[in-house]
């Protein structure tokens, strides 16, 4: 390598020393490159299985930061997600209360209690529906009154009617009388 291109790498089998001593030939990678002016090749070289190693503990560390930004992403996602559902929650009862406060209110008018109130506390169209039930609630109280305004007026013309029904009755009768006594002296 250094003959052709002055430098380079070399794979080879080498013996490893261990504190037991040498092992056996292990996979090599050297780096050698030619120094010219003393005719020397100087080199530098790593067992592969101390790549290896190297290489197996950063896949492991970066296999926990993995997870570890996985669990907090899932953590984050959940937290989210509640959070999503309570404000939907909210929202849901922020539009359905205003509803159920509507139908409450149409089912008290319904069974004739005029008096019931709602209070109207938007302007959206939970508002207007709101607006037109109290609307409505105040014509029928309106019609309700005016019909039995009617109704005692009526009877106080049917117990005039009556009275007068009677007094004439009485003066028909008292008539036939007078008549029938002015007949009874003319004969």
């Amino acid at each position: 390598v250094c003959k052709a291109k002055g430098q380079g790498f070399v794979d080879y089998l080498w013996p490893k020393p261990t504190k037991d001593g040498l092992s056996d030939k292990q996979p090599k990678l050297s780096f050698v490159k030619l120094y010219k002016p003393l005719n020397w090749i100087i080199g530098t070289g790593v067992y592969i299985d101390d790549i290896d190693a190297v290489v197996a503990m950063k896949e492991q560390a970066v296999a926990s930061q993995i997870k570890s930004v996985v669990g907090k992403l899932v953590m984050l996602m959940v937290f989210i997600a509640a959070s999503g559902f309570m404000l939907l929650w909210l929202l849901a009862g922020r539009i359905s209360k205003p509803l159920l406060d509507c139908g409450y209110f149409a089912e008290k008018i319904g069974q004739g209690n005029y008096d019931e109130k709602i209070k109207v506390s938007s302007n959206d169209e939970v508002g207007r529906l709101a607006e037109s039930l109290v609307g409505m609630g105040q014509n029928l109280q309106a019609a309700r009154d005016e019909r039995r305004q009617v109704a005692a007026t009526q009877q106080d013309v049917q117990g005039n009617v009556k009275e007068q029904s009677d007094k004439l009755y009485e003066e028909v009768d008292r008539l036939g009388q007078v008549s029938a006594s002015l007949v009874a002296k003319a004969d």
